[in-house]
Parts: structure tokens; C-alpha cells; sequence
């Protein structure tokens, strides 16, 4: 640990970035990455790519050769799979998550999470992601990045106000004390491609110390490339994967938390699956296909029910 972090406070951070299929992208990230003013921080990469080019290896191999920069190559393990195998490979007392299509705003990006740290209280920062914006600002730092009566997140992160009321945060441009995550267990691998990360918040709720907490910053910000092709292509994802993703959250995430819950209101939880999976998919399609999205998920709902009753799991895309 240098003298300045230790004058301030400040924890070592280990930087770490999900990788696949975007070896290119990884690496312009990786270099803004070894840019960041702060004094004591490592880069692990958990590289997922399969069947690598040439121009990609040539590209890896460089990157593997810069300081402070340490490559792990893996088969596709998927989104929970490779947050939770990065763990071992860190040596910081923060770990800071970012994905390969995200970037950091500032050059202080790192630093701006760790100074959260200097209050003990404080065991995971969320940051900011520009483009967003917010329609009733009021509202959404009263439901930012919460849970609801069904334990369904609320993402409602487009305000620019500091919030230490979250309960979850995204998967990138989000960090944690290492013993929170030792604490909680880390990220179930039931093979979601979205919401993989709420496995954690859960268990985290029940063993977190007493008047610690979770902060949104908006100043730590990361712009989030939404053009940029490869990797899990959660965004436009065909209408069967979002809803499958919405049944694995609550068949085999919130139904293992919370039993009574889920058997209590599980005509609900069909419903909302179905209501968020359209909610989902029009992101990416104009407001006239919604009746047309309604037919398609009620039409995919038995199908769904039947993978997740058979224990699927979902896979990258190749």
C-alpha cells in the first residue's frame, strides 16, 4: 500500500472486467483503465472469448505484457460464472466491476469509488451511466435501484443525486468490499443472462453488518456503449430469452429466498413476468409492436415454464 493511499484511507482496488467476444473493445478499456489516477490498483480480466482471430490474439498478447494487468482466459462461463471465478484472481480490498462495453468517464473514475470507502459504513458503491435521464426525479431517488413487494428490482438510477437507501446495483461500474462478498457467498450460476446479480443483494440483506450500506454515486461515472456488438447481447434479445430470464429471477432466485412469498402470489409473479419481459423488449422495438409483443410472450409462456421446470440453463450466444 503506497503512503498517500494509507494517509487517506483509501483501499487497494482490483479493477475487474467481464470479457467475450469483444477482445478489441476489452482492450481500448483496459487502456483507459491503466490511465486512472490512483495509486494502488490491479486490472484482472476474465477473457470468455472463444475461437480468438489473429488480430485479436496479437491484440490480447500486448495487452497481457502491460503492468499491472493480469489476463485469465476461460471457456464461456456465463455472467454470474465469471464474476464469481474472478474473485480468486484479486488481491484489493475493493473489488470494482466493469463489463468490456462500458468505459469510465473521468480519469479519477477508480478513485471516485474508493473514497466512498473511507466510511467504514459503507460496503458498495454504484455509479452513474450517462444517457440517462430522469422523468420525475423525486420519485426515482425514493425508488432508486430498490426491490419491491416481490422482491423485483427497480433500476430508476437516471437521477444525479447521491442515494444511501439502494438495495442492489448493476453488474458493471459497481463496486464491493471483498468481505461483503466473502460474507454473502457471491452470484448464483443459475444461467441468467440478465439479473444474474440479485442472487447476491438477497443473501447480502440477511448478513450484512448492522448500519452498513449501499450508495449510489453519480459521480462515479462509466458511459454505457449500447452500438457495441459481441458479448451476452442481453439488449434485443429474442422475446423467449427475456421472458426466460424473468422466470429463472423468480422460479429459481426468489422462489429459494423468499418460499412463502413466491407460493403466496405466484399468479403474480406469472404476470409480471410477462408484463416486464414486454416492458423489456420495447427498449429496443417502437411502441406500435406492443400488442404484437403481448401475443408473442403469452404465446412463449407454457414454453418457458417448461425449460424452467427442466432446469435449463441459458447459454452465450455463439
Amino acid at each position: 500500500m503506497t503512503d498517500e493511499v494509507a494517509a487517506q484511507g483509501l483501499p487497494k482496488v482490483s479493477v475487474v472486467v467481464r470479457s467475450y467476444k469483444r477482445v478489441l473493445e476489452m482492450a481500448k478499456l483496459v487502456r483507459l483503465l491503466r490511465a486512472q489516477e490512483y495509486p494502488n490498483f490491479e486490472i484482472v480480466v476474465m477473457e470468455q472469448t472463444p475461437n480468438i482471430g489473429s488480430q485479436e490474439a496479437e491484440e490480447l498478447e500486448r495487452i497481457k505484457a502491460l503492468p499491472n494487468v493480469f489476463i485469465h482466459t476461460y471457456p464461456p462461463l456465463g455472467c454470474a460464472g465469471a464474476r464469481s471465478a474472478s474473485i480468486k484472481h484479486t488481491t484489493g480490498e475493493v473489488l470494482l466491476f466493469i463489463d468490456d462495453d462500458d468505459l469510465p468517464v473521468h480519469g479519477d473514475w477508480v478513485r471516485r469509488h474508493a473514497v466512498n470507502y473511507q466510511d467504514p459504513r459503507c460496503i458498495g458503491v454504484s455509479g452513474g451511466e450517462t444517457g440517462r435521464s430522469s422523468g420525475n426525479p423525486e420519485r426515482d431517488r425514493r425508488l432508486c435501484l430498490t426491490y419491491d413487494f416481490f422482491k423485483l428490482p427497480r433500476q430508476r438510477n437516471g437521477h444525479g443525486t447521491r442515494v444511501t437507501t439502494i438495495q442492489w446495483m448493476p453488474g458493471s461500474n459497481c463496486s464491493l468490499r471483498r468481505s461483503v462478498v466473502d460474507a454473502a457467498g457471491g452470484w448464483d450460476e443459475v444461467g441468467l443472462l440478465n439479473h444474474e446479480e440479485h442472487s447476491f443483494y438477497y443473501r447480502l440483506a440477511k448478513v450484512r453488518p448492522g448500519g452498513s450500506y449501499l450508495v449510489f454515486d453519480p459521480e462515479a461515472l462509466a458511459q454505457r456503449r449500447f452500438d457495441v456488438g459481441g458479448g451476452a447481447a442481453v439488449r434485443g434479445a429474442p422475446v423467449l430469452q427475456t421472458l426466460l430470464d424473468e422466470l429463472r429471477l423468480s422460479h429459481l432466485i426468489i422462489r429459494r429466498q423468499f418460499p412463502v412469498r413466491f407460493a403466496l402470489f405466484y399468479p403474480f409473479y406469472l404476470w409480471l413476468a410477462c408484463k416486464r419481459t414486454v416492458s423489456f423488449s420495447l427498449r429496443t422495438r417502437p411502441r406500435s409492436q406492443t400488442w404484437a409483443l403481448i401475443v408473442e410472450v403469452l404465446a412463449n409462456l407454457r414454453a418457458g415454464l417448461a425449460e424452467v421446470r427442466r432446469g435449463s440453463r441459458a447459454y452465450l450466444p455463439k
